[in-house]
């Protein structure tokens, strides 16, 4: 029975006065209200949804997608995208699965279906599978043919043109012609698959990248980890060494060039050329780091033999660079770090910081040790000859320990490694890209033409304009002493961080006792050499690359790489028992392996006490 009409509530009520009219809104609210009303408001709208769905197959578009998800019976995003393009990649490579996922929603009932407004835009002929973006840029035709043209003459001209630079072509034109689109509150965003699609669009290229061997991790990787951690709560219970004077330290390759091997060239080419141009635009700089959180100054290390080769004094910022003490070196016969850069890396900043932390800590003394943790590389392992790495050390720094990072585990168990050198990687790559644009944009409002601007790509340019962007990343880190002790604090093996906390526990300490006692060859090493070294030689990993990450803010970068990898309770957090493939994609693309090594340690008798039973402990 249909509920009662206005008139009758009326009647019952007593209201005879006229005031119908006056409480119509009310009665209508209690029939929306009343159950046969919603159901009525339900039927409507499902009929109102059944029509938009005959209405958008009209356009054939919309008709393919429809006629998908009935031919594969599936509401998975990834899977109808997948059938799309596969039979039609012309018409869909434009349609993302984050973008179709959107378009599917709960009908309320436990079954999906298609959102009402993507039906709408699908019946008015607007659901294309683009995006914002795209149609931000369409309308500034003019950006679009000047960035593609000065694109195509770096390719000609043989230059690798890869995202971060077609992002900084893009960007320089967008500041000429249309600098309203990067202002603050503007909704237009130049993310990395804006440029992706820029390139495959408008230029119909495609990306092409050269392949290597992954090196791998020791299969005894994370007990070679746990040997050398225990040597590191040795040392440090035996000196109580703090956490000021325990540094590490590793050399990372900068390109001063957005480029490289991998290009974007016209879809189908067979023959893709690449003037060598990056291993002359390369750089390397030594980071290093103390388990307090201080950052130590950056060792720069340039090709060539004269002070021709290095920044000019007048380059910008460097007079402020000087005075925070940067150190400025030649490598043997390229960019790379040698014998000679290293004991000027050892006199000239690693001294110099162990100094001040005496001078500064009442606690120190004079002949307080400090610990050097870096890696296998062939320099800091040589000692075959009295003038080597390991043989100046011990004869010119006594109060000096160095242990060495397992070969092949530097990509998880090396505190630069693990969270310091893509951040500083990253504000340098940004920082070049922005010079690049502004250079390209002065260009521009100069009058010059966009197929004839020629990008700065000169070795003493780039290397003068270098001091500042490592300036910018050093002060960033030291900024945040925080994030450099996260970084240590990331090293994990065997349930051992090597946060001071870890280093300094009681379970620790338990855990050396036990091992000295069941593994002579290990309690050995703290009778044999004065300091502690490594004896096999080994190679590290060549320098990678992360090109495609510069719309990333640099804060999240910084987490990304100083937080903790997924515990195996975090992978199965999800409601469905799967991992948090994110998380493990996030973790997975931060690890650097490392070389395939092997390693051995030994320790200095010094930094051994005996019982009478023969068996060591920690004072």
């Amino acid at each position: 029975m249909p509920p009662p009409g206005p008139r009758a509530e009326q009647l019952q009520s007593g209201r005879t006065d006229g005031s119908m009219a006056r409480d119509t809104t009310s009665v209508h609210q209690q029939l929306a209200q009343h159950s046969w009303g919603a159901a009525g408001t339900a039927h409507r709208r499902e009929l109102k949804h059944k029509r938009l769905v005959k209405a958008a197959q009209t356009q054939p578009y919309w008709l393919k997608i429809t006629l998908a998800q009935e031919k594969l019976r599936t509401w998975s995003s990834t899977e109808l995208i997948r059938y799309l393009q596969l039979t039609d990649n012309q018409l869909f490579a434009g349609l993302h699965v984050a973008t179709l996922a959107k378009w599917i929603v709960d009908d309320g009932n436990g079954k999906k279906t298609w959102s009402a407004p993507v039906l709408e835009r699908a019946n008015a002929g607007r659901c294309h599978g683009t995006t914002t973006r795209s149609k931000t840029l369409s309308k500034y035709p003019l950006i679009v043919s000047d960035a593609a043209s000065q694109l195509k003459a770096l390719r000609v001209a043989g230059v690798a043109v890869n995202g971060p630079l077609v992002a900084a072509m893009i960007k320089a034109h967008i500041c000429h012609k249309a600098p309203e689109l990067l202002a603050p509150g503007s909704k237009f965003t130049l993310s990395t698959s804006c440029v992706h699609r820029f390139v495959q669009e408008v230029l119909d290229w495609s990306s092409r990248k050269s392949t290597q061997a992954a090196r791998k991790v020791p299969v005894n990787g994370a007990d070679l980890c746990e040997l050398a951690f225990l040597r590191m709560v040795f040392a440090i219970a035996f000196h109580r060494i703090k956490p000021s004077m325990i540094v590490n330290a590793d050399q990372a390759g900068i390109s001063l060039m957005p480029s490289g091997k991998q290009t974007y060239e016209v879809r189908g080419s067979k023959d893709v050329t690449v003037h060598a141009h990056d291993e002359k635009r390369q750089m390397t700089v030594v980071v290093a780091s103390s388990l307090s959180g201080e950052i130590l100054p950056f060792q720069l290390v340039w090709g060539g033999t004269t002070d021709v080769s290095l920044p000019s004094k007048l380059a910008p910022h460097r007079q402020e660079a000087d005075e925070l003490g940067f150190v400025y070196a030649h490598g043997d016969t390229r960019h790379w770090s040698s014998k000679e850069t290293t004991k000027k890396w050892i006199a000239e900043v690693l001294d110099p910081y162990f100094d001040r932390q005496r001078e500064q800590d009442e606690e120190l003394s004079d002949n307080s040790k400090g610990l050097l943790v870096i890696d296998v590389w062939p320099v800091h392992i040589a000692k075959s000859l009295p003038d080597d790495f390991l043989p100046w050390m011990r004869v010119s720094h006594k109060n000096m320990i160095i242990i060495f990072i397992p070969g092949g585990c530097t990509g998880f168990f090396q505190p630069v490694d693990v969270g310091l050198q893509r951040i500083v990687k990253h504000i340098v790559k940004r920082a070049a890209v922005n010079f690049l644009v502004a250079s390209a944009t002065r260009k521009l409002m100069a009058g010059e033409k966009a197929a004839d601007i020629a990008l700065p790509t000169d070795l003493p340019t780039l290397r003068n304009a270098s001091v500042a962007w490592l300036l910018d990343a050093y002060n960033y880190l030291k900024a945040r002493p925080d994030i450099v002790k996260k970084a240590w604090a990331k090293c994990e093996t065997k349930g051992w961080s090597l946060s001071y906390e870890s280093l300094t526990s009681k379970a620790a300490r338990r855990r050396l006792e036990e091992v000295i006692s069941t593994n002579p060859q290990f309690t050995a090493e703290f009778a044999t050499l004065g300091v502690v070294t490594g004896i096999l030689d080994g190679e590290e990993e060549a320098f990678d690359s992360h090109d495609d990450d510069l719309s990333v803010d640099l804060n999240i970068i910084a987490e990304l790489c100083t937080s903790k990898a997924p515990s195996a309770q975090s992978q199965q957090s999800q409601p469905d028992g799967s991992a948090n493939h994110l998380d493990l994609v996030a973790y997975a693309a931060d690890i650097d392996v490392g070389s395939d090594d092997e390693f051995v340690g030994t320790h200095g008798q010094e930094d051994f006490e005996e019982q009478d039973d023969g068996k060591c402990s920690i004072r």
